[in-house]
């Protein structure tokens, strides 16, 4: 099967974080997906990070604009190259639990046809500069409606 969603990490500058952000998505449950990198102009060595850790064979794209547009401008590009039926975000200092596209993928299977998003929970951590966590907030059960 092809891929039925593409993960959208817009990147800019996140050379520590952008391989914990890829493995969330090499770990999921589901299987179906590609991965579109926006890189924004990054001046540190993100794309080196990823070219040296992440194999070839991996369903990533890169695109990489020559200067820092930001992050709406990186998610309308990635917006545009989009071809497939579902698309999620995933800012590139955060990670996905392995479980998250499956849970995702059947919610957005089992919503009527006027329902174009919807978004899940989400736990917010915290950290000192030494990665000691500091805070979490669970952020679950929220909606939204549209008058």
């Amino acid at each position: 099967m092809s891929a039925e969603v593409t993960v959208l990490i817009p990147v800019y500058n996140r050379e520590q974080y952008i391989l914990t952000a890829i493995n969330s998505v090499l770990n999921q449950t589901y299987r179906h997906w590609k991965i579109l990198l926006v890189d924004d102009g990054s001046t540190d060595n993100t794309i080196e990070v990823i070219e040296k850790n992440v194999s070839k064979d991996t369903p990533v794209t890169i695109i990489r604009n020559p200067t820092n547009l930001g992050q709406s401008q990186a998610l309308n590009i990635g917006l545009n190259q989009t071809d497939t039926p579902y698309l999620v975000q995933l800012d590139s200092d955060d990670l996905f639990l392995p479980f998250t596209l499956d849970v995702l993928i059947k919610l957005a299977k089992n919503q009527p046809e006027d329902v174009a998003v919807f978004y899940g929970n989400y736990l917010k951590t915290s950290c000192d500069h030494q990665g000691t966590i500091i805070k979490t907030i669970l952020k679950k059960g929220c909606s939204y409606s549209v008058h």
